[in-house]
This record gives structure tokens, sequence and C-alpha cells, in this order.
């Protein structure tokens, strides 16, 4: 037994690793599929080659596929294991004197070396690449048909900021990424005890060094007439690099990076909730994978000595599917500021590890 015991841990470990990749490619592989049909459909009307479309998607797919990791790991568990019971390679382990913690576990280090991979080498790569696809998709679907790349979202941009003599919050209908020209703005400027101050409209404002220029600008303010401006100059702290900053998503932000970044957001009055999730919910991957692994076992070991394989595994997609949208739940209540960015991406790895622990402590131990 002292000598089966880890050889048989490495065949659990390289048959997981094995059923993980091949689940995470037939992931990715559909990912691209799927997003290479919807780019070409938006592109049919303009004049873009097919290989400049295949690599915009090509970027896009590694972030898109880190959404899937979690079930990757877990349906790939779930096969492993179901593929040893099928054989009952776990029947005569067990008959050898290996517990149920011993063929799980070799799972369980498998998916915390995966998360610590995904979340220190995977994550910086498909941030990369995402920031580049965003660039380049931004050119494509530009609405002045150039390269430079252009934010528009439903609401418009809007940007918090601090200010030599209070603050203010500025709202643009789009904007020039490149050299932050916004159009279409609104500012509004508050004193240091927080008191509004004036409100401004423009139709253009450009950022310099330590202020707006805006163009034909609006002016209402507190005790005085509306007055107007053909240009209107309103000071800020933040830089140019902080504000393409804070208008970048956080799944753009690489893993190395997101510490760095929110400290210098903090700096320039920037909210910095998405920001603080996003590195908790990294660092909190390698948990989580644990946990899809825990499920997985606790509804797939001994399948075929007792029966009933159709409604366990089902059980362990509904848990794993479960679990996902607790952790969808908890990083918006964590975005929103209701719940500490910490509690929302560790709670829902804590509480999967717990009960697929518990599930299977039960089932195996009684």
């Amino acid at each position: 037994m002292s000598f089966l015991a880890p050889t048989f841990s490495l065949y659990v470990a390289r048959r997981f690793t094995a059923a993980f990749l091949a689940v995470f490619g037939t992931c990715f592989a559909i990912i691209f599929a799927v997003d290479l049909l919807e780019m070409l459909r938006r592109t049919a009307s303009r004049a873009v080659g097919g290989g400049t479309i295949t690599w915009l998607v090509l970027q896009r797919a590694p972030a898109f596929s880190e959404q899937v990791l979690p079930f990757a790991v877990l349906f790939g568990a779930m096969a492993c294991f179901l593929m040893l019971s099928r054989r009952s390679e776990i029947a005569v382990a067990r008959a050898a004197g290996i517990s149920a913690w011993q063929i799980v576990a070799p799972a369980v280090i498998v998916a915390l070396l995966i998360g610590i991979f995904a979340t220190a080498v995977y994550n910086p790569i498909s941030a990369e690449f995402k920031e580049r696809a965003d660039r380049i998709e931004a050119g494509l679907f530009s609405s002045t048909g150039d390269t430079i790349a252009t934010i528009q979202t439903q609401n418009g941009i809007w940007s918090r900021q601090n200010a030599p003599e209070g603050s203010l919050v500025m709202r643009a209908e789009g904007g020039d990424m490149r050299s932050l020209d916004l159009r279409g703005v609104t500012i509004y400027t508050f004193d240091r005890q927080n008191r509004f101050a004036e409100r401004i409209e423009a139709d253009r404002a450009r950022l310099g060094n330590g202020e707006w220029t805006l163009s034909n600008a609006r002016v209402v303010g507190v005790n005085r007439p509306p007055s107007a401006h053909d240009t209107y100059l309103v000071a800020t702290n933040i830089t140019a690099e902080q504000l393409r900053d804070q208008l970048t998503t956080p799944d753009s932000v690489p893993f190395w990076d997101l510490k760095e970044r929110i400290a210098a957001s903090e700096a320039a009055g920037i909210p910095t909730a998405r920001l603080k999730l996003q590195r908790q919910l990294l660092l909190a991957r390698p948990l989580l994978l644990a946990a899809m692994v825990l499920i997985a076992a606790s509804v797939s070991l001994g399948l075929f000595r007792s029966g009933g394989i159709g409604p366990l595994v089902m059980g362990g997609v509904a848990a794993g599917f479960l679990l996902y949208v607790f952790t969808k739940i908890a990083g918006d209540l964590g975005t929103s500021g209701i719940v500490s960015p910490v509690l929302s991406a560790w709670l829902p790895a804590i509480a999967g590890a717990l009960t697929g622990f518990m599930v299977l402590l039960v089932r195996e131990d009684g």
C-alpha cells in the first residue's frame, strides 16, 4: 500500500489534468467559434479582412475563457472520477486501503495549481490581449470610421475626480481614448465641504496638465446668472494615465498591476471597488477551483457501485451552477459597496469548499 498510494495519486492527477484540458480546450474552441461568427456578422457591412477579424477574436478568447474556468474544473473532475469509477479503479484502490480523501487529494492539489497558474500567468496574458482587442474593436466600430478608440456606453462615461478646490463629477457621451478629447460633457463641481458649486455643459472637453479645457461651455453657478464661454478651464488632480485607467475595465488589468492601479486610483479619488473585487477574485480563484473538485467528488465517487448516476451528476452540475451564481451575486454586492470586496470574493469559495467537504465526508465516512 505504501507504494500504491503515491503511484495511484500520480495516476489520478494525470487523469484529472487530461480531463480538465480536454474540457477547457473544448470550451475555448466553442467560445472562439461563437465569437467569430458574431464578429463576422457585425462587420458584414464593413471592409474588414478575415485575418483581422480572426486575430481580434483570438485575442478576445482568453479573457472570455477565464469565465468558464470553474466549470472546466468541475466537469473535468466529474469526468475523471466517473471514468475511474466505471473502470472499477476506485473500488480496487479502496480495497487496497486507499481512502476517498487520498483519491480526491491529487485532483484538489492540481486544481489549486491550475488556479495559481491562471491567476499569476494566464490572467496577465489574457488581460493584455483583451486590452489590445478593445483597441482594435473600438477602431473598427468607431462612428468616425478612423482607427482612434472611442468609448461609448448607453449611459455615457462617468468620472469622479478630486480637484484643488474640492471635487467634480463628469459625464460625457463619448470620447477619444488616445487624446482624451471628450464630447457632450457635463461637469458638476463641489467645494471642499462637498457643497454644490456649479454645473457646466460643454460641447467638448480636453484633458491638459492639471485642467480640463472646455469648448463652447455654458456655466450655471450658485447665486450667479448663467454665462456662456468659448473656452472654460476646470482644474482637476487627475492625470491622463489615471483617467485611462479609470475607463479601463477590471478584466483588462493584469493581476500584477492591480495593486498599483488601486493605489493610484485611490490617490486620484477614483472609485476602486471593481478593481479591489477583481484582485480578490483572482486571489480566491485557487480555492474556488478546489471547491469545484470537492463538489465533483461528492457526486462522482462510487457511482457505479451504488447506482443513480443521472440524478447525482445533475446534482453536481446544479451545485456548481449555484456556486457560480452565488459568486456573481456576491461580486455585484461587492461592486456596489454593500459588502467588502474581500468578503464578496472569498465567501463563495469558502462556502463551496466547505459544502463539498461536508457532503463528501457524510457520503464516505458516514
